[in-house]
């Protein structure tokens, strides 16, 4: 596996990760926020669980090298794994359900009369066309796509901390032992609803990757999504009660830095529901 490969694949983790609730902000507040100075250290110990997930999963491939789900699980869970196969396989299809419910509710916010789902068949067709091309077709896309993601995202909130209105009254309040273990629960959900996907996906590339590119990718991808977590934290905890308390926070903040960068991070947000559509589907 070449490097450029190793890039790749640490993309194709960050679209699965910096998802639509990334971009719009309200995952961030609903993990992340309420736990004070120690949010910090929240974000530091998620990229460290992610670099052991992606790692540990990357290794497991090289040695089971499953085909399927299926091969994992019953390594793992013997008998039992039938059942987890239902579960993971139930969770996959919610979460499908609900990105296109989600996409078709975007778009009855921004078109007028909106009341059948073209929008969620338009991102079925176009999710449908990349998935046939296999695994090679969606980390060529992500490759090109998930940079300008991440780009997007330090841009708007490096700005926003610059020039934006930055909520100068906020504080940082005093959190329990009891609040910081809540966090460190709240952080392990976190990790564990993002890693569903992507450890399916680095077990199966597994038995390409060798021990020191399975470092590479586990450390490219732990520290940019850490990167690009942090920032979203810190823009949301600088920002004011309105845009805290609005329904996609960060296309509020991008918004105010005016119409090129609310139109251009709208058309981020909205792009995510196609690329988490190809991910889930992803063979």
């Amino acid at each position: 596996m070449t490097d450029k490969t190793v890039i790749k694949t640490a993309f194709l983790v960050l679209g699965i990760v910096i998802g639509a609730g990334f971009a719009s902000g309200k995952e961030i507040i609903t993990f992340f926020s309420g736990y004070g100075a120690n949010a910090g250290f929240l974000v530091i110990l998620m990229s460290l669980l992610i670099f052991y997930i992606i790692y540990i999963f990357i290794r497991v491939g090289k040695f089971i090298k499953p085909k399927s789900l299926s091969d994992i699980t019953k390594v793992v869970f013997k008998k039992y794994a039938p059942i987890l196969d239902a579960v993971i396989l139930l969770s996959l299809f919610v979460s499908i359900f609900a990105m296109l419910a989600g996409a078709d509710a975007l778009a009855s916010d921004v078109f007028v009369d909106y009341t059948f789902p073209y929008f969620s068949i338009i991102l079925s067709v176009l999710v449908i066309i990349i998935v046939t091309g296999g695994l090679k077709s969606i980390l060529s896309v992500n490759s090109i796509i998930v940079p300008v993601m991440i780009g997007l995202v330090v841009l708007v909130s490096v700005l926003f901390l610059l020039f934006g209105d930055v909520y100068t009254g906020v504080t940082i309040q005093e959190v329990s032992f009891i609040g910081t273990g809540t966090g460190m629960f709240s952080i392990l959900l976190y990790v564990c609803m993002n890693m569903l996907a992507v450890s399916i996906i680095v077990a199966q590339m597994g038995a390409l990757i060798t021990k020191k590119n399975a470092n590479k990718i586990a450390f490219m991808s732990s520290f940019l999504i850490a990167i690009c977590v942090g920032l979203v934290l810190l823009v949301l905890l600088n920002s004011s009660s309105l845009v805290v308390e609005a329904q996609m926070p960060m296309i509020r903040v991008a918004y105010s830095l005016g119409e090129v960068f609310g139109g251009t991070y709208f058309s981020y947000f909205v792009w995510h529901f196609y690329n988490a559509l190809s991910l889930q589907f992803c063979p």
